[in-house]
């Protein structure tokens, strides 16, 4: 069950599903939802609700499995990867000021996006039962909203994205313009973005990953250590 508040009834759109329009749902051939939105940001998911989120403008990609168990976001400033209690991290300049590569594991004892779940050809039926229970409307501020399969989507005019799903409180988040993405779940929370505030920020518990683009910190509880901008190692 949803809990999302419903849209006012006067404002509810409709389309065509299988339009080949470039904005809007659709039902894909393997069975699968495909949101298109605007200035490039694309949005695909399974009947049981994994979900990637394609910003091709800023080079981004955001996924979550349907679970809700595991995740990845690939930035130009790196690359996290979340499964269950492990969080595996790469990070890289995405403003080519340095070729310093840095590596990351986040572990305590105690993938992705297609793994053991529903999609294919058999599924295109389902998929558009679904659509057609979706609902899409324009606020007057110029955000747009859907609600397609238990997630709420909202663009707003400047291109900013977020999904969020109420069952499982995560969130993601990505921005055309600026090159921002965020990623919630119950497992981890990651932030990243380019232009002044370039970087790539991993947050599990205590433990914490910061990268600026030349210098990486890895922090757990009290302790610190990391490379600084001249790539030598330091610990805090």
């Amino acid at each position: 069950m949803c809990c999302f508040p419903p849209p006012p009834p006067s404002l509810i759109r409709s389309w065509n599903f299988n339009s080949p329009r470039s904005f809007g749902a659709h039902c894909q051939p393997d069975g699968t939802i495909l949101i298109r939105l605007r200035e490039g940001v694309s949005i695909e998911m399974t009947l049981d609700r994994a979900v990637r989120v394609i910003n091709s403008h800023s080079k981004v990609a955001v996924a979550l499995s349907n679970t809700g168990n595991s995740s990845a976001l690939i930035h130009p400033n790196g690359r996290v990867y979340q499964y269950g209690s492990k969080v595996e991290i790469i990070t890289y300049d995405g403003m080519r000021k340095n070729n310093f590569v840095r590596y990351a594991k986040m572990w305590q004892k105690g993938a992705l996006f297609y793994r053991e779940t529903r999609y294919g050809e058999e599924f295109v039926d389902d998929v558009l039962q679904v659509l057609r229970a979706a609902s899409w409307w324009s606020n007057e501020d110029g955000s747009d909203l859907f609600d397609v399969n238990g997630f709420r989507i909202t663009q707003t005019p400047d291109g900013l994205v977020r999904i969020t799903n109420s069952n499982n409180k995560s969130l993601i988040r990505t921005s055309p313009g600026n090159g921002s993405a965020t990623l919630t779940t119950n497992f981890m929370h990651c932030t990243a973005s380019m232009g002044q505030t370039s970087h790539l920020f991993v947050r599990r518990g205590e433990l914490r990953m910061h990268f600026d683009g030349s210098q990486f910190v890895v922090r757990n509880a009290g302790h610190s250590a990391g490379f600084d901008d001249n790539n030598r190692l330091k610990v805090y």
